[in-house]
């Protein structure tokens, strides 16, 4: 079964916070996009696949934005991931997410928020806007749709997901 024998077998559903509304719940990560044709090609539109290792984003999109100012400090192009989450009952529906809030006292970061998804996570991208010139107010934007289940396809369902491709960079 490859990656599928690498699932979590049972979780409960992840309680939302208060700032989530509709039908889905948002989070960011800041960072970087390597430019290789390895990475840039991987990241398109409707391409469902698993993570390398676990994954961190955070409901303030404040927090997105130091890392890619960190990002951007070191020479690197500022990239902004934003997680789309199903709400369901109202819990987010997605089986393989853990909830972190702590004060960070290291950084400049106030109450990081974090939801941190489990390595070989089930990610679909939903867009990519790549820019000619990103900067940290105009960064490249990349849109990916969380699955709720990292073993099956459909809430009530067994069909397993396939062996998908791993993420070429974290």
């Amino acid at each position: 079964q490859g990656t599928n024998a690498r699932c979590i077998k049972t979780a409960k559903p992840l309680e939302l916070p208060s700032t989530a509304t509709g039908d889905s719940f948002t989070t960011y990560r800041g960072g970087d996009l390597p430019n290789t044709p390895e990475i840039r090609g991987f990241f398109t539109a409707g391409k469902v696949f698993r993570t390398r290792q676990l994954v961190a984003s955070s409901a303030a999109r404040s927090t997105a934005k130091q890392y890619m100012r960190a990002a951007t400090s070191e020479g690197k192009e500022p990239t902004l991931w934003v997680f789309q989450f199903e709400i369901v009952g109202g819990l987010a529906a997605a089986l393989h997410v853990n909830y972190i809030s702590r004060r960070l006292t290291d950084i400049t970061v106030d109450e990081e928020k974090e939801y941190l998804l489990q390595a070989y996570s089930v990610l679909e991208v939903v867009s990519v806007e790549i820019r000619d010139q990103p900067t940290n107010e105009n960064p490249h934007l990349i849109k990916i749709k969380v699955h709720r289940d990292n073993k099956t396809q459909a809430p009530r369902s067994h069909q397993p997901w396939p062996d998908l491709p791993l993420a070429p960079w974290g």
